[in-house]
């Protein structure tokens, strides 16, 4: 399932980058222009460090790179 992909990619960069960070990556289906899936870690993750959410979720989005299970990722502010 393209979920459980897309879960252990972002969790496989978040151990990188956070390995403080014990919880689970979850992701959610949001409204139709927001994408196919998303999820909160980056403001979960900024909460943690005390770092701007959006400096969390463009580290993330660079950690994971080109993928070929992932078309694009998008930070929404």
């Amino acid at each position: 399932m393209i979920e459980n992909t897309i879960i252990q990619i972002i969790q496989k960069v978040v151990a990188e980058l956070y390995p403080e960070f014990q919880g689970k990556v979850q992701l959610s289906t949001p409204q139709l222009q927001f994408g196919d899936f998303s999820s909160n870690i980056a403001l979960i993750l900024a909460k943690m460090v005390k770092k701007n959410p959006m400096e969390v979720a463009e580290q993330i989005r660079s950690g994971i790179g080109p993928h070929e299970s992932i078309e694009s990722i998008q930070v929404l502010k």
